[in-house]
């Protein structure tokens, strides 16, 4: 009798033994199930304004800003220097007419050229942020995959300070997640992911 129980567990272990080898060998690793859901949310909003990139970015701008500003001021000052002095010149003569036309192409140029910059810094803007939307979403494609989730949903940042009913209508109508557990919000994790690797660029 005990010798017939021990072939029935020696048999159970082998049995077990080859179906494991059988579902390693198939997959390449010990089948797991998986547990909860397969899809997570993400607050994409709420991860750009809080990217390092992001101030970075902005005080860049801004110091472009500044600078474009300040040369504004300098050439319209030389401007308003030149519109003095006409004062004090006969109107009508030839030295007046070439004046005036002076002024008149110092004020076309600073139009075009202040246009011009404006676009520079738009079109910046523009490509920059571009590429920081696509590092944030290969980021958190990065992390979905990490944690094995296949679908991740834009989680709304939660926010009722409407100012009319209608506007309230309308946030309700658009929200599209009413509730998603804390622990599959990828929002931390992605943010996390790229400050970090954004201070590491810095450092190179």
């Amino acid at each position: 009798m005990k010798a017939k129980h021990y072939l029935l567990v020696v048999s159970a272990v082998i049995g077990g033994a080859l179906l494991l080898s059988f579902l390693t060998s198939a997959t390449g690793a010990p089948a797991q199930r998986r547990e909860g859901t397969a899809v997570a949310v993400c607050d994409v909003v709420a991860v750009f304004n809080n990217y390092d990139r992001l101030s970075d970015l902005n005080h860049d701008l801004d110091t472009r800003l500044k600078k474009i500003a300040k040369e504004i001021e300098a050439r319209a000052s030389v401007i308003r220097d030149k519109e003095e002095m006409l004062k004090g010149i006969a109107e009508g003569s030839r030295e007046y007419e070439k004046q005036l036309q002076e002024v008149q192409r110092l004020k076309i140029e600073l139009q075009a050229w202040g246009q011009y910059q404006e676009t520079l810094v738009a079109r910046d803007r523009h490509r920059l942020t571009t590429d920081m939307y696509d590092q944030i979403l290969d980021t958190v494609d990065v992390v979905s995959k990490e944690q094995g989730f296949k679908i991740v949903l834009f989680r709304e940042t939660r926010d009722t300070s409407t100012k009319s009913f209608q506007e309230l209508l309308a946030q309700m109508s658009n929200r599209k997640i009413l509730y998603s557990d804390p622990s599959i919000d990828l929002t931390e994790r992605v943010l996390a992911r790229l400050n970090d690797q954004y201070e590491k660029s810095k450092g190179r």
